[in-house]
Protein backbone atom coordinates (compact mmCIF):
# COMPACT_ATOMS: atom_id res chain seq x y z
CA UNK A 1 0.00 0.00 0.00
CA UNK A 2 1.34 3.43 -0.96
CA UNK A 3 1.35 5.98 1.84
CA UNK A 4 2.45 9.57 1.22
CA UNK A 5 5.46 10.66 3.33
CA UNK A 6 6.39 7.08 4.09
CA UNK A 7 10.02 7.18 5.39
CA UNK A 8 10.51 3.65 4.03
CA UNK A 9 9.68 4.77 0.49
CA UNK A 10 12.59 6.77 -1.00
CA UNK A 11 10.35 7.76 -3.91
CA UNK A 12 8.45 10.07 -1.56
CA UNK A 13 11.60 11.99 -0.71
CA UNK A 14 12.53 12.30 -4.38
CA UNK A 15 9.01 13.40 -5.32
CA UNK A 16 9.02 16.02 -2.57
CA UNK A 17 12.45 17.27 -3.64
CA UNK A 18 11.27 17.54 -7.25
CA UNK A 19 8.15 19.44 -6.19
CA UNK A 20 10.24 21.83 -4.08
CA UNK A 21 12.72 22.33 -6.92
CA UNK A 22 9.89 23.10 -9.33
CA UNK A 23 8.48 25.69 -6.91
CA UNK A 24 11.88 27.33 -6.41
CA UNK A 25 12.51 27.39 -10.16
CA UNK A 26 9.09 28.89 -10.81
CA UNK A 27 9.69 31.60 -8.23
CA UNK A 28 13.15 32.36 -9.62
CA UNK A 29 11.85 32.62 -13.18
CA UNK A 30 8.96 34.85 -12.11
CA UNK A 31 11.37 37.10 -10.20
CA UNK A 32 13.73 37.34 -13.18
CA UNK A 33 10.81 38.19 -15.45
CA UNK A 34 9.61 40.94 -13.08
CA UNK A 35 13.13 42.37 -12.86
CA UNK A 36 13.58 42.35 -16.64
CA UNK A 37 10.21 44.04 -17.12
CA UNK A 38 11.05 46.71 -14.52
CA UNK A 39 14.38 47.41 -16.21
CA UNK A 40 12.69 47.61 -19.61
CA UNK A 41 10.19 50.12 -18.25
CA UNK A 42 12.95 52.12 -16.53
CA UNK A 43 14.94 52.27 -19.76
CA UNK A 44 11.99 53.23 -21.89
CA UNK A 45 12.05 53.07 -25.66
CA UNK A 46 15.34 53.40 -27.55
CA UNK A 47 16.11 56.97 -28.52
CA UNK A 48 18.72 59.23 -30.11
CA UNK A 49 20.52 60.29 -26.88
CA UNK A 50 22.45 58.29 -24.30
CA UNK A 51 20.39 57.77 -21.15
CA UNK A 52 23.44 58.35 -18.95
CA UNK A 53 25.53 61.13 -20.50
CA UNK A 54 22.98 62.52 -22.98
CA UNK A 55 25.43 62.22 -25.89
CA UNK A 56 23.83 62.11 -29.32
CA UNK A 57 23.67 58.58 -30.73
CA UNK A 58 24.48 57.66 -34.32
CA UNK A 59 21.75 55.03 -34.36
CA UNK A 60 18.64 54.42 -32.30
CA UNK A 61 19.65 53.02 -28.91
CA UNK A 62 19.91 53.70 -25.18
CA UNK A 63 23.61 54.15 -24.43
CA UNK A 64 26.64 55.47 -26.28
CA UNK A 65 28.83 52.64 -25.00
CA UNK A 66 29.36 49.94 -22.43
CA UNK A 67 30.83 52.40 -19.91
CA UNK A 68 27.67 54.50 -19.87
CA UNK A 69 25.51 51.39 -19.73
CA UNK A 70 27.46 50.08 -16.71
CA UNK A 71 27.47 53.49 -15.01
CA UNK A 72 23.73 53.86 -15.55
CA UNK A 73 23.14 50.40 -14.06
CA UNK A 74 25.36 51.21 -11.07
CA UNK A 75 23.40 54.43 -10.52
CA UNK A 76 20.07 52.60 -10.72
CA UNK A 77 21.28 50.00 -8.22
CA UNK A 78 22.38 52.77 -5.85
CA UNK A 79 19.01 54.50 -6.18
CA UNK A 80 17.32 51.24 -5.26
CA UNK A 81 19.49 51.10 -2.15
CA UNK A 82 18.65 54.78 -1.42
CA UNK A 83 22.27 55.86 -1.65
CA UNK A 84 22.98 59.19 -3.29
CA UNK A 85 25.48 58.99 -6.11
CA UNK A 86 27.80 61.91 -6.60
CA UNK A 87 29.03 62.49 -10.05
Amino acid sequence: MYVRDDPNNPGDVIDQANEAAALFLGDALAGAKRKAEAERLALGEPGWHCLFCDAELIELGRFCGTDCSADWQREQDAKRRNIKVSG
